[in-house]
């Protein structure tokens, strides 16, 4: 693992077995945050050989083993624990290493959602490394399972140019179906993770594959950014956010200095293109059409790239650019009313509120309170609509996945893609307040 920030929270995670978005653990949650939003912890400067940067006042350095303790009477690490088992048990098929579409279904899931089940099971790990259940099925998922789904080609034309020797993930199972850019994003992604998780190249190297591949979808139409799939109509934020993530973390492990220019490149056009006030616009068309569309997690991955950028580089316009963005995004996502004790806090209905988009927002909401040092309330509003959403437990341990609290009524949602964000979203909340919350104190 080369080339991390070097930050006291990334030397904690690094001997945890856990992830930069992750920050310094601590000991001690027990379900409920300190988050009130209104005080600002104080900024502490480190230098590091890829720029100086801010980082939380963090005065005791936590252990795994106060990770272990926390991750014993945090209740939103042990329900996200317990529904990642149950995933894992009426999802995944070992013998074939398939993910299913849905509960007994014979049908493979979509490349999109089998990576919505990666996250959940790489966030679980993040809070429970030694689980071998977890980790055993997390890297079969990821090593045999993934691999039906990979196609590579001597020759992929695209209006960038042609490009030889690529390798990319279609779809659906069997290489059917067309590729997405940003369903290759998440498996980038998680190819990143578990580098970061075991230290093995393999992973590395195929997460290398996939940022060649995301080269041939940037030519420049409109400037410059990647386009959303294989029609070239687009290009979207949905594949430029992730895309432009998995550049920069490359970046942090590697040093590689192209993977540097690239990620900059395409954050830098989403703010010329898609961003609209302090929020992105879901896509602009080849003839320069905007739709102005806000999502949650098309939100959530520009956030973390801007964070990214500034650990990386030091700059101040990336802070400043998180702040604005993770401040509109609250708006965005939750809706309040009252105040104190009788304050109620849900999720607006308008972007799309699947499980798996709130999860990308709350890793967006994660990283910037590593670089902020400032709790705000993301997690104390969340944590208010996941206590609202344990009503709709059921007797095979689901939940209601668009979080409304009693109606399922929403498309897909026995779809994989559904309990597994879920559980994502628990385990982010988790990390929260494990992780970070007493120590935003010190």
């Amino acid at each position: 693992m080369k080339n991390l920030a070097k930050t006291v929270c990334a030397a904690v995670l690094a001997a945890a077995m856990t992830l930069p978005m992750l920050a310094g653990c601590a000991a001690g949650g027990n379900g409920s945050t300190t988050a009130s939003g209104g005080t600002d912890a104080a900024d502490t400067t480190n230098t590091t050989t890829e720029g100086t940067v801010t980082t939380m006042p963090i005065k005791t350095a936590p252990t795994p083993e106060d990770i272990a303790e926390g991750a014993k009477t945090n209740k939103y690490a042990l329900a996200g624990k317990e529904l990642c088992e149950r995933i894992i048990s009426d999802y995944y098929v070992s013998r074939t290493h398939m993910v299913r579409a849905e509960p007994k279904s014979s049908e493979a899931a979509f490349v999109w959602a089998f990576g919505a089940f990666l996250e959940a099971l790489s966030d679980t790990l993040r809070i429970y490394p030694d689980d071998e259940n977890i980790k055993a099925t997390y890297i079969d998922a990821l090593t045999n399972g993934i691999s039906a789904y990979r196609v590579r080609v001597s020759n992929l034309k695209t209006p960038a140019g042609t490009f030889r020797n690529i390798t990319y993930y279609n779809a659906g199972r069997g290489g059917s179906g067309d590729y997405y850019y940003d369903d290759n994003a998440w498996i980038c992604y998680q190819f990143l993770t578990a580098y970061e998780l075991f230290g093995d190249k393999q992973y590395l190297d195929r997460a290398i594959e996939l940022l060649e591949f995301f080269e041939t979808g940037i030519d420049d139409v409109l400037g410059g950014g990647v386009y959303w799939d294989k029609s070239f109509g687009s290009k979207n934020t949905c594949s430029n956010g992730p895309i432009s993530v998995c550049f920069l973390w490359a970046h942090k492990l590697t040093g590689e200095q192209k993977y540097l220019d690239i990620g900059k490149s395409i954050f830098d056009w989403m703010n010329k293109k898609l961003l609209d006030g302090s929020l992105y616009s879901d896509s602009i068309s080849v003839n320069g059409n905007v739709n102005g569309w806000k999502s949650d997690y098309n939100q959530g991955t520009p956030l973390y790239a801007a964070c990214l950028l500034y650990e990386i580089t030091g700059e101040s316009t990336y802070k400043s650019r998180a702040a604005r963005l993770a401040n509109a995004a609250k708006g965005l996502c939750f809706n309040v009313s009252g105040t104190g004790d009788n304050r109620k806090v849900g999720l607006n209905g308008n972007p799309i509120y699947k499980s798996w988009c709130v999860a990308w927002i709350m890793r967006g909401f994660m990283k910037y309170t590593e670089i902020s040092g400032k709790p705000g309330v993301y997690f104390e509003y969340m944590e208010k609509v996941l206590d609202n959403n344990e009503s709709t437990k059921d007797k095979r341990g689901y939940y209601d996945p668009y979080f409304k609290t009693g109606d399922w009524g929403g498309e897909n949602k026995n779809d994989v893609l559904q309990p597994s964000g879920v559980a994502s979203v628990f385990m982010i909340c988790a990390r929260f307040d494990i992780c970070i919350a007493d120590y935003l104190k010190g």
